[in-house]
């Protein structure tokens, strides 16, 4: 994953604004891609699929969106 992509991934998910505690800033655009991904992966997967694989494939498809996703990014 190029660099644009890793810093356009941990962006806050759900910016606020408001005071952070500490450099904690809740979901990353990262977390909430791979979630999103793994979602839909279990809704289609028979139950005997090893849960290692569907997770592997769903931060796969995170990095895959976020690398696409920072090639059109205007904000940075």
């Amino acid at each position: 994953m190029t660099d644009r992509a890793k810093n356009y991934g941990n962006n806050p998910a759900f910016p606020t604004g408001q005071l952070k505690i500490g450099d904690f800033q809740g979901m990353t655009r990262r977390d909430l891609f791979a979630a999103m991904a793994m979602q839909g992966l279990l809704a289609q997967t028979p139950c005997r699929v090893l849960i290692g694989e569907i997770v592997k494939e769903s931060v796969q498809c995170a990095d895959a969106l976020l690398e696409e996703l920072s090639k059109t990014d205007k904000t940075e």
